[in-house]
Order: structure tokens, then sequence, then C-alpha cells
């Protein structure tokens, strides 16, 4: 996947070396580093902690749902729970991405990569959200 992204001479953000050029950033995980590593010249990357202020994330309430059983339960009632609160919600998790009572992408997995979720955390900020509610795989936590 490659996003737009706007910053020093970049237009556009991978996790993918494959689709690494000039005028695309690496978003460099610990999931993906050792590809980097492994590659002839070591181009320009970005770190999750870095790109998070960057696009503003850290504006985001986070809540995430861990557990053997009932983490789509339990976002789903968070979500309704924040939306007749008239708070301004966005849902990640099994039955898809949400924002607002809209349903922005149908199902996906548990815990998508930390690229994917940090595209729809900006999604749900450019939409003007102010929680981010998301269930998490125990195997997603480490």
């Amino acid at each position: 996947m490659i996003l737009p992204f706007e910053g020093n001479s970049f237009t556009a953000l991978t996790d993918n070396t494959a689709q690494i050029d000039r005028r695309t950033l690496f978003l460099k995980t610990a999931q993906n580093s050792h590809y980097y590593e492994k590659l002839d010249t070591a181009p320009p990357f970005i770190m999750p902690s870095e790109l998070i202020k960057a696009w503003g994330l850290d504006r985001l309430k986070t809540v995430g749902v861990t557990g053997t059983n009932g983490k789509t339960t339990v976002t789903a009632a968070i979500y309704s729970l924040l939306l007749d609160l008239d708070e301004r919600p966005a849902l990640q998790g099994t039955r898809g991405f949400f924002a607002l009572e809209e349903r922005l992408e149908e199902k996906i997995m548990t815990t998508p990569s930390i690229f994917e979720t940090l595209h729809h955390m900006k999604m749900a900020v450019d939409r003007g959200c102010n929680y981010f509610i998301m269930e998490v795989s125990s195997h997603a936590i480490h």
C-alpha cells in the first residue's frame, strides 16, 4: 500500500521496501525492519512515533480491547455509547472500519498492520473524530 504523504521532498509513504523510490518515504516498524536492513542502500525512513506526531494522531483518545472472546461486541458497544454521548468516534475491527456512523472499509483483520492502523487513525482525524476504538488481537501485542 502506498499513501499520499507531504513532507520534505516526499509525496508518498509505504511500509513495503519494494515500493520505495526517491519520492516515497519508508515507514520502518519492528515488523519490517529486517527487510529494510537487507537493502543495498539505506533510504530515508520515518518511525511510527514520528508519523503519529506528523499526522496529529496524538489528538485521538485511543481505546484498545483485547481478550479471548468479546472484542467485537465490546468495541461496538463503546463506539455506540460514544455516539450517543455526542462524541465523534471511529472504530477499527473485525466488522470493518467506521467513522461517525459511516462504514469506510468492509471486514478487515482483527488487528491490521501498524501502517493500516495509522492510516485509519489519520482518516479518523481528517473526519474530525476524537476517539479511536480498536480491537487488538493478543498476537499484535508485543
